[in-house]
């Protein structure tokens, strides 16, 4: 800090401030550069001898490095406490520990007299959950579960946790490995207890997931995907990657979900999926959904598959193995599928297994395997050429020639 010269003595500028600190729900920008609507309020106490003064986070226990978080100068004008609002992306995975630096600088006209003074102090985040179970469980450490305060998911735990509560609704976060933790995964939600809530994967990934099934239902029948079974939930940009199947007598499996009641899907996306088996049972496979169950709606719009390898009994389709016939709707969707196979004649679809009229806009890999008849067959030159396109939303698409369309809420990988 500069050091004043003046005629009389300098005196450090006393500062007062308490921790630790707590979360607030303000809509802020981060300093990352992405929208977080997370950070930590200070309780403070200013000196009497000065109003300004400039807060500084860093990661860790010590003010070494670079700051997380540089915060503008403040006028903090109120004497006694109050609560200043640092938007600070805090780890939402648990507990962390973080260093506070606040200065204090000299009021103008007093700079030959004060002199420019600076505390620290540590402290914590993520100690109690939010949700009322454990963090050691994957508890959640902001948000209530409500649409305007959703959950936030930012690790395997905290995807796995998401079955506790299947009527909420969830943000995530942060990429998420699931394989680095589970070495399989039990989809979220099932006959008995499906997911009915919201999901905003926000354009981040889910990889290495390793599908194991659902408990059966009534019939003996059982699914697997992400989500197991979901009933008038609503799932949107979520990224799928590295999705295999573990068990071959699944009937129902999908990337993203098993089997679905009255559900809406929009900017999803799946790649390199790979369900393998073709016993009796193995049967409804799809890229992102599985089977759309009985006479109810699956609303599927804006979504994409890539790389998708699927070897069944019955439906394999490159989007949804079985899409209902009556009331399906499929829009701006389109799926380029390696392999599909079905030992079923006419089962095997490179957009659906199976499937009804309610298709707009969508469109597939052409290959004389897989030409059955829903959504519209494209060559590869087809579907990288802007012009197949026309019409789709580019709010929501990226969409040029010599490339397949991306989703824009696609985040890359670090």
């Amino acid at each position: 800090m500069k050091r004043w010269a003046g005629r009389g003595a300098a005196f450090a500028l006393i500062l007062a401030f308490l921790l630790p600190a707590r979360a607030a729900d303000l809509s802020v920008q981060a300093q990352s550069g992405e929208t977080g609507n997370y950070g930590i309020t200070i309780p403070f106490t200013r000196s009497p001898r000065t109003e300004r003064y400039l807060f500084e986070v860093y990661d860790g226990a010590s003010a070494q490095g670079e700051p997380l978080f540089t915060g503008k100068e403040l006028t903090v004008g109120t004497p006694g406490q109050t609560d200043v609002y640092l938007p600070l992306a805090y780890d939402l995975t648990g507990p962390h520990t973080y260093t506070l630096k606040i200065t204090g600088l000299p009021m103008p006209g007093r700079e030959e007299l004060d002199l420019a003074a600076s505390q620290t102090k540590t402290f914590q985040t993520g100690l109690v959950s939010t949700c009322g179970h454990s963090i050691a469980d994957g508890g959640f450490v902001l948000g209530d579960g409500t649409e305007s305060k959703p959950y936030r998911v930012a690790s395997a735990r905290q995807l796995d946790h998401v079955r506790e509560h299947l009527s909420a609704s969830f943000l995530q976060t942060a990429h998420i490995d699931v394989g680095e933790t589970y070495s399989a995964w039990e989809p979220i939600g099932d006959v008995a207890q499906p997911f009915g809530g919201v999901y905003d994967g926000n354009g981040y990934e889910i990889s290495a997931l390793r599908l194991t099934k659902s408990a059966p239902d009534e019939g003996g029948q059982t699914f697997a995907g992400l989500f197991g079974i979901a009933n008038g939930a609503r799932l949107q940009k979520i990224c799928l990657s590295d999705v295999t199947n573990t068990d071959p007598s699944v009937r129902g499996c999908g990337a993203l979900l098993g089997d679905t009641f009255m559900t809406t899907v929009s900017q999803c996306r799946a790649k390199n999926v790979v369900f393998t088996g073709n016993s009796d049972k193995l049967s409804m496979l799809g890229g992102l959904v599985g089977d759309d169950y009985g006479d109810t709606t699956l609303r599927i719009s804006d979504c994409y598959v890539q790389n998708i390898s699927l070897d069944g009994n019955s439906e394999a389709g490159g989007l949804v193995g079985a899409f209902n016939t009556l009331s399906g709707l499929a829009t701006n969707c389109y799926a380029v599928p390696d392999s599909l196979s079905s030992s079923k004649a006419g089962k095997a679809g490179g957009l659906l297994g199976s499937g009804g009229s309610g298709i707009t806009g969508c469109f597939y890999l052409t290959n004389a395997a897989w030409n059955n008849g829903y959504g519209t067959p494209k060559t590869e030159a087809e579907l990288k050429s802007a012009a197949t396109f026309t019409g789709w939303d580019t709010n929501i698409w990226e969409i040029k020639d010599g490339s397949y369309p991306t989703l824009k809420i696609e985040r890359p990988l670090p």
